[in-house]
C-alpha cells in the first residue's frame, strides 16, 4: 500500500499513533491508515479492531468499512472518530 499516497488523498484533521512496531494515521472523519497489523478481530459499521504482534487497535467511528487490507496494512474509510491502542488480557 502507498501509505502517504492514502493519507494524502484522505486529507483532513487527525493524528498519529505508533505503539509495539504498528503504526495509525487517522484523519478525523474521513479515514484511517494503519500499518504493521496482523488480522482482523472484530468488525462492524461502528468498530473495526485489528490484531498486531502485541495487543490490538480499535478503529471507533460511523458507517466503517475496510477499503483495503493486505500486506500488513490497512485503510479503514468512513466517519473515523477515534483510533485507540486496546490493552491486552492476562
Amino acid at each position: 500500500m502507498r501509505l502517504f499516497e492514502e493519507i494524502l488523498r484522505c486529507a483532513g484533521d487527525g493524528g498519529e499513533i505508533a505503539f509495539g512496531g504498528a503504526k495509525a494515521v487517522f484523519l478525523g472523519g474521513r479515514c484511517a491508515v494503519l500499518e504493521n497489523v496482523r488480522g482482523i478481530f472484530a468488525f462492524t459499521a461502528e468498530e473495526i479492531v485489528f490484531s498486531l504482534a502485541r495487543g490490538r487497535v480499535r478503529v471507533a467511528g460511523k458507517g466503517l468499512r475496510i477499503a483495503r487490507y493486505g500486506e500488513g496494512d490497512a485503510l479503514v474509510e468512513g466517519d473515523v472518530r477515534a483510533v485507540e491502542l486496546v490493552e491486552e488480557e492476562n
